[in-house]
């Protein structure tokens, strides 16, 4: 039987402080359906130390001690704590104005792409009516010459 706490601290690491679903998380330490990682946030196993080796090997950032024990903080301070964790009150990103021109320019891009495609889906559409009329035409035409060339009226 695992450690049930060392599975609740980490489900605490991979939810709270990265914000990522376990199967997201596990993907960084190739386990990627979280069959391992699910066993440990169950109680079902607790942290292995080549599991504990691999977990922070992938997110060197995780304090060690508190993901055993509960001691410390669960990510650790300084430089090499997380860059991409957004805290929750923050609701917006910077751009900077030349990466922005750019994405402003691809947009017009794809919008002008869509146009032209409208536009040749457009033209298909109509020349496929005009060849549906051409084909009733042509059919229809077979039809009445089948009938004049009979012997129907005799």
């Amino acid at each position: 039987m695992g450690d049930f706490e060392q599975g609740k601290r980490l489900k605490f690491i991979i939810e709270g402080c990265y914000k990522l679903t376990p199967v997201e998380f596990a993907k960084a330490y190739n386990d990627p359906k979280a069959v391992k990682t699910y066993h440990i946030l169950s109680g079902r196993n607790g942290i292995s130390n080549k599991m504990l080796e691999i977990i922070l090997k992938a997110y060197p950032d995780i304090n060690q001690g508190w993901l055993l024990t509960g001691e410390g903080e669960p990510i650790k301070k300084g430089p090499t704590a997380p860059s991409f964790v957004i805290p929750e009150e923050e609701k917006t990103v910077s751009i900077p104005s030349d990466a922005w021109q750019v994405i402003k320019q691809q947009a017009a891009s794809l919008e002008s792409k869509d146009n032209q495609l409208d536009r040749v889906i457009s033209l298909l559409e109509d020349q496929i009516k005009e060849n549906k009329k051409i084909n009733a035409q042509r059919d229809g035409g077979a039809i009445c010459a089948d009938v004049a060339g009979s012997d129907l009226t005799k």
